[in-house]
């Protein structure tokens, strides 16, 4: 990876003097020797972590776990459960107006039809 590292950054550089303004600094690099490589260092392998001890067993709950009792009937209620039913409204009725005798329609000239060929 260091290797990669080292080649990965003297093409970046190379690239970077071609497009620069001064053509005479990207030929003095080209004419560099190249950079040399990283040498790779190993990483020495770590000891493996030392397994934990099982998990001590959970007693069981001391309660006893059959069904409950069933549970007291509750009392009745005095007052009715169902609401007693709406009184029936009135139809509303559409307000009766009086007639009112619109006057004639003025009748306007229709345009002349255009001349037939």
């Amino acid at each position: 990876m260091a290797a990669n590292c080292g080649v990965i950054l003297s093409m970046t550089v190379t690239i970077m003097c071609l497009f620069s303004s001064s053509s005479m600094a990207a030929r003095n690099l080209l004419q560099m020797p190249s950079i040399p490589t990283i040498p790779t260092f190993t990483i020495p392998s770590l000891p493996k972590p030392a397994t934990l001890p099982p998990l001590p067993s959970v007693p069981k709950p001391a309660f006893p776990t059959a069904a409950a009792p069933p549970l007291p009937s509750l009392p009745k209620p005095a007052f009715p459960t169902a609401a007693p039913p709406l009184p029936s409204l009135p139809k509303p009725t559409m307000p009766s107006f009086p007639k009112v005798a619109l006057p004639p329609m003025p009748k306007f000239p229709l345009p002349a039809p255009p001349p037939s060929k």
